[in-house]
């Protein structure tokens, strides 16, 4: 029979027989006979699958099965490793199964290990409904659980376009299901759990039609910490759960007793039509000890513990609407004590947590809730879930302040002070969800401690697609904060704040030092903008903006015209690093800092940053209404903080490299150059720098063991050591040369409003100085001496001096005492040996006083004008006699505010005859005509003597518009001769300085 290309039909008539349909030829064709047995078709069935299980008995009994067939057609549909070895027809025994991961390697854990599986199957007929798998029978199950047990979803899709669709029609399900000794291995977050002693039965009636009993008598859990060796057990414990899937419906209940960790009793019900429908009822649900805490760690995003929790009783019943759960009853009670979130020593909340919510019969479906924390915080609210909408309204009011800061993390009870909040009167929140999203409108109102009072009001949406935006505004009087964040899971969130019209007197109250707000004045402006994006460091830009910023006491001048700071940061993604830092803060023209380079560990430290500053000080003064003061200054510094309760800059160097008040400054292209560490604290606003270096050239040093600045002014702990030589003064050309050094030891230093306090020590060794223009020379001076600065300068101190030399005037001082008393300093007696007689001069200084005047009074006694002819040399006159007289003067740095001096010789007075004859001359001239007459005449007068006798010389001196200015008379029986005479200082200063000079080359 020839046949080609058909189809094979068994024959109605007799099932033995098969016909081929559909081909160019046919032996006979069942189309041609409607009436062909039904028993035939069944035979031929049957001998069919028949030949099928021939075939599939003997790929079984030739091992191509386990080792061939079923690894390939599951790695490729399922993409997991299966193995097994088998034994048996029925029951049908596979031992050691195994299913694993294909990727993963030859010695990781399978993901499901069987000892022994038994399957229990029969052939049934095609019209009798049986199911070839009658029971399924599992002892020593092993399932191991990882994160990365499971293949990928672009594995799996890869997988899936490789392979094709593949499902197990309902006829292969097997009607029972029953395991022993099942072991459940959880690996995640670095922690093992394991869980044994599990059973289980499951009977499938169908797919709409199941039972399933899930238990252990003796339950035994343990699980190993993350970094531990030795594994934490559970008691031994007890667990039923049965469940029943019928009619889309599910009933169960769940019976859990571990004793000192969870015990639970629940009943749930649940029902998909007409609407899914949920009946949930929890008798008890108490869990007890560390234990719980422990488990859960490794699954939280921050760890809890906790004494005990109870959350029963529970009655709950809802229907699922529009997307939405509307329920219908509701009644719930959770207990917790001791809760500590997150680790111990940072934990962002500790204590004890109580909730309670009932729906009241006759309320629709509002139900009343309760929370109670353990610090006086209380909240409050209802929660209404129906017609595909939930809403959740909470509202407090009265919470203490120490009720607010209770909720403060440990990590930032530090920061507390910083909180200026007195209590929160009122706070209300309303949040509103459906299908689509959800919406948070909420508003605060708090009393401060500062002059005002802060309400804030919030909103904001979110979609649950993965989008949102919220929005928050705080106001305190005129001055208000807003806040804009936007929202996406997928990409991250922003927050942008904006400061506006803030006034410094009211933000003092968030400092927690003792500073006077009331004396600050300025408007703040501003906004920061945090971006957080998922996989990528976190940045923070802010710029902010100070104006008509003052201050009465440091600022009388009046207020900087603008204070601007901007910075620029970026964090690690969970902001626990920072990468850097960059910003800048200007005021004016005054000054400018920059702040550079930042990283470092936000929560255990430090943070550090480059500093960089410059000021200028002339507008320094300006601000400080101290016009005279001028010159420039620069600081380098290494900035770090640990806390943010105390700011370091170490090292910290600041040069200046200008400086001068009025008339005073540093010498120039000289740089005053000062090395320290400061530290600025928070806590009561004071800055503090020690131990301090300041250099000045190369001779000036001077060193504090520190200095500290707070409210009640600068103070010094130690002693202030200066010394330095003469060379700051010969470069100020306050001398013309130096030999020796000085010293000054300062302490209990301290400056207030009262002024300097404190005790002063100096000391003045010198071998020789020149003052300017060599107008006077000292040799062998040395002083020393012990001042108290406060209430008004007080002390004494001692000096002596080997010689002076003045215009070639030679002077010897007897040792002397300098006395500090009320501000002055004074020389009582000063006795100088000069030119053979005696001058005892009386000194009067005043340090404190404006221009620092010098007042100098003396008497002379007993001065031979011999000696000063032969010492001094003056040109062309030539002198005798014993001089007697006083002389007084007032002198400051720049000039001769007084003078006047009187001298008087009545004893062997004489000038040489040339030097009369050209005063009379100079006198008279104008007078007389005739030279020659007038030569007799003062020859006659004169005689020839070389020196003229005179009975009586009187010299008066004074100061007349900054002129010195007098008369010199010269008496005799017969000549009486008056001279007057007027020079300016600066001229006779030269004169004696040439003079000096003339002398010293002598």
């Amino acid at each position: 029979m020839k046949r080609s290309g058909g189809n094979a039909v068994v024959s109605k008539e007799d099932p033995s027989t098969i016909h081929i349909v559909g081909g160019a030829e046919a032996a006979q064709s069942p189309e041609s006979d409607p009436a062909v047995p039904a028993k035939k078709t069944r035979k031929g069935c049957l001998l069919l699958l028949l030949l099928l299980l021939l075939v599939f008995l003997a790929l079984l009994f030739s091992g191509l099965v386990e080792e061939k067939l079923v690894p390939s057609l599951s790695e490729r549909m399922t993409g997991y490793r299966v193995s097994f070895e088998r034994s048996g027809i029925n029951p049908l025994c596979l031992n050691r199964l195994t299913v694993q991961l294909k990727d993963e390697g030859e010695y990781s854990p399978p993901l499901l290990a069987i000892e022994s599986l038994q399957i229990h199957w029969t052939l049934p007929l095609p019209s009798s409904g049986m199911r070839p798998l009658q029971e399924i029978v599992a002892d020593h199950i092993t399932v191991n659980l990882q994160d990365h047990a499971f293949p990928s979803a672009e594995t799996r899709d890869h997988d899936s376009e490789k392979s094709s669709s593949f499902s197990l029609p309902p006829f292969v399900l097997p009607r029972k299901v029953r395991f022993e000794n099942l072991s459940l291995h959880l690996d995640r977050a670095g922690a093992h759990t394991r869980l044994q002693g599990l059973r289980g039965t499951f009977e499938l009636e169908s797919l709409e039609e199941l039972t399933a009993v899930l238990g252990g008598d003796h339950l035994q859990a343990a699980w190993f910490p993350d970094g531990e060796e030795e594994p934490t057990s559970f008691p031994e414990g007890f667990m039923e759960a049965r469940m029943h899937w019928s009619e889309r419906k599910l009933t169960g209940e769940v019976s859990l007793d571990l004793p000192g960790f969870l015990n639970v009793q629940s009943q749930l019900r649940l029902a998909l039509d007409p609407v899914p429908t949920l009946t949930l009822t929890v008798e008890d649900c108490a869990a007890e000890g560390p234990l719980p805490g422990e488990f859960l760690a490794p699954f939280l995003p921050l760890p809890v513990s906790f004494t005990s929790l109870r959350a029963a009783p529970l009655s709950l019943e809802a229907k699922l609407v529009e997307g939405m759960p509307a329920f219908e009853e509701l009644s719930f009670d959770l207990v917790c004590t001791d809760l500590t979130v997150g680790l111990e020593e940072e934990a962002w909340y500790r204590g004890d947590v109580t909730l309670s919510t009932l729906m009241e019969p006759g309320e629709g479906q509002l139900a009343r809730w309760t929370l109670q924390l353990n610090r006086q915080q209380k909240l409050e609210g209802t929660l209404q879930a129906g017609a595909g909408l939930i809403q959740v309204h909470a509202g407090g009011e009265d919470w203490p302040r120490e009720a607010l800061l209770a909720l403060l993390p440990a990590s930032y009870k530090d920061y507390d002070s910083f909180l200026p909040v007195e209590a929160l009167k009122n706070f209300s929140c309303h949040l509103q969800a459906d299908s689509s999203g959800m919406h948070l409108d909420g508003k605060l109102n708090a009393a401060t401690t500062a002059p005002f009072s802060l309400t804030a009001h919030f909103q904001g949406e979110y979609e649950w697609a993965g989008t949102g935006n919220f929005s928050a505004t705080l106001k305190a009087d005129k001055a208000s904060l807003g806040a804009q964040a936007d929202l996406d899971p997928l990409t991250g969130f922003s927050v942008r704040s904006e400061w506006k019209d803030w006034p410094l007197s009211d933000l003092i109250a968030f400092i927690p030092a003792d500073v006077d707000g009331s004396v600050l004045d300025g408007l703040l402006t501003g906004q920061v903008v945090l971006t957080k994006e998922i996989g990528k460091n976190s940045a923070v830009k802010g710029r902010l903006h100070i104006t008509d910023f003052s201050h009465d006491s440091f600022l009388p001048g009046g207020p900087l015209a603008e204070l601007s700071a901007e910075a620029t940061a970026f964090f690690s993604e969970d902001f626990s690093l920072l990468h850097s830092l960059q910003g800048s803060i200007e005021g004016a023209e005054v000054f400018s800092l920059s702040l550079t380079g930042g990283q470092g560990d936000l929560k255990q430290g430090p943070i550090k940053a480059a500093l960089q500053a410059e000021v200028d000080l002339l507008e320094v003064g300006t601000v400080l209404d101290k016009p005279e003061l001028w010159g420039s200054a620069r600081c380098e510094a290494s900035f770090s903080t640990t806390g943010w309760r105390e700011l370091l800059l170490d090292p910290c160097v600041l040069t200046v490299e200008s400086l001068g008040y009025g008339d005073y400054s540093l010498p120039y292209g000289e740089e005053l150059i000062l090395q320290s560490p400061a530290r600025l604290s928070l806590s009561d606003f004071s800055v503090s720098a020690g131990p301090v270096e300041a250099t000045l050239g190369e001779t000036t040093r001077l060193h504090s063991d520190e200095l500290l600045l707070h409210s009640a002014g600068l103070a010094a702990e130690g002693k202030i050591s200066f010394s330095s030589d003469f060379s700051p003064l010969v470069a100020k050309q306050w001398l013309d040369d130096g030999d020796g050094n000085f010293s000054v030891q300062v302490e209990d230093f301290l400056l207030n409003e009262e002024g300097l306090q404190g005790t002063v020590s100096f000391s003045l060794p010198s071998a020789s100085l020149t003052f300017p223009q060599s107008l006077a020379q000292l040799t062998g001076l040395s002083a020393e001496g012990h001042l108290a600065l406060a209430p008004s300068l007080s002390g004494e101190a001692s000096f002596s001096l080997e010689e002076g030399r003045a215009a070639g005037i030679t002077v010897q001082a007897a040792p002397a005492r300098l006395i500090f008393q009320e501000g002055i300093a004074t020389i009582e007696t000063l006795r100088l040996g000069l030119l053979g007689g005696r001058l005892d001069l009386s000194l009067q200084w005043e340090p404190q006083a404006s221009h620092m005047p010098l007042t100098l009074r003396s008497t002379l006694d007993h001065i031979d004008l011999g000696v000063f002819t032969e010492e001094f040399k003056p040109s062309s006159l030539v002198l005798t006699g014993i001089v007697r007289g006083e002389v007084s003067c007032v002198l400051t740095p720049t000039r001769l505010r007084e003078f006047n001096l009187m001298l008087e010789s009545t004893e062997n007075f004489s000038m040489n005859r040339d030097m009369v004859e050209q005063l009379l001359l100079n006198q008279y001239m104008d007078d007389v005509t005739g030279g020659r007459q007038m030569g007799r005449m003062i020859q006659s007068v004169l005689g020839k003597k070389a020196q003229t006798a005179f009975d009586c010389a009187r010299l008066t001196l004074g100061l007349e518009e900054e002129r010195i200015a007098g008369v010199a008379l010269l008496e005799s029986k017969s000549l009486n001769l008056t001279v007057d005479i007027k020079a300016d200082p600066p001229a006779l200063l030269e004169a004696l300085r040439v003079r000096q000079e003339q002398s010293g080359g002598q």
